[in-house]
């Protein structure tokens, strides 16, 4: 089927719905799907979309919540020696907003109990997942890339990214190489905008990849740049842990699952205290799969430095 959205000041753009590569598990606002997407044009040696790789993303953030297009404007400001980061951002072509959803007619009937959302559709560049990659070096450039993307981010535009899982590491080859993308800004914030109250009333993040102390009921915020590099730790050490191999998850014996793949299941108590046990822990040491074990001594650093604050 077919999806007609607003396109410039009275015109409308309509894409070619295909394959859905991603949809959330989550109920609250419905979550979010990305599926492929080819623009359906009169002529398409007209088109500026003509022969390029599209998903459209749809997703019902807080009606109060800064847009993934606002944050990824500021960045594309970005001039001189600061333009390489354009190879580790989302290629955003297009973006639309509607208040005009089952989510106003719920907001009518709840008020201000339940938190207004909106429909936010994105146009984007296609880009791979990390099981494409195939060799560890290209694992060890990709999550570098990110760690920079997310460093100038933080330094020049000032926006913290809040959500880092593998879901949202993604690869762009181009021209014989292959780069690491931070996608999925959709939750980020300003940093001037840190210690004010949230824009929502539920948690930010990837549960099994968040800092641990966001696990504690005692934690109240703000989410700080520490807290990403944490989430970075927790992506490649699941990764290295869980995978034999870039696409093929370790098959572990039915007595019992291994040590991270209750993470995927447990609760924030249990989450809190694996993952202050191994911040915290003076004498921790990682167990990465065979193909990722060139990654031993970067976990253990990396854990160190956590360790150290």
């Amino acid at each position: 089927f077919s999806f007609t959205f607003p396109c410039g000041k009275k015109g409308t753009r309509t894409v070619k719905m295909g394959r859905v590569l991603f949809r959330s598990n989550g109920v609250i606002g419905r979550g979010s799907m990305v599926m492929r997407v080819t623009c359906i044009c009169e002529s398409s040696s007209q088109c500026d979309w003509s022969g390029k790789k599209l998903v459209l993303k749809l997703s019902f953030p807080s009606k109060t919540r800064a847009s993934e297009k606002a944050f990824m404007d500021k960045c594309k400001k970005a001039t001189d020696e600061h333009i390489w980061v354009f190879n580790h951002l989302p290629e955003i072509y297009y973006s639309f907003v509607s208040a005009q959803s089952p989510q106003a007619q719920l907001k009518e009937i709840f008020g201000d109990e339940y938190e207004m959302r909106v429909v936010c559709g994105i146009i984007l560049e296609e880009l791979q997942p990390l099981s494409s990659l195939e060799t560890k070096r290209e694992y060890a450039q990709v999550f570098y890339d990110i760690v920079q993307c997310h460093h100038w981010a933080w330094k020049y535009p000032q926006i913290l990214h809040r959500d880092i899982s593998t879901g949202n590491i993604m690869v762009r080859a181009m021209n014989g190489w292959k780069y690491g993308v931070l996608n999925d800004w959709d939750l980020a914030s300003w940093l001037n905008t840190q210690n004010e109250v949230s824009t929502s009333n539920f948690q930010t993040g990837t549960k099994q990849y968040m800092a641990h102390e966001q696990h504690s009921s005692d934690w109240q915020g703000p989410h700080r740049f520490r807290h990403d590099l944490e989430s970075v730790f927790y992506v490649i050490l699941l990764l290295v842990s869980l995978y034999s191999s870039p696409a093929e998850k370790v098959r572990f014996p039915s007595t019992g699952d291994h040590r991270y793949e209750k993470w995927h299941k447990e609760d924030d108590s249990f989450l809190d205290g694996r993952k202050s046990k191994i911040i915290n822990g003076g004498n921790w040491q990682p167990f990465p799969q065979p193909f990722f074990s060139g990654f031993t001594l970067w976990l253990a650093a990396l854990q160190e430095n956590l360790r150290r604050g």
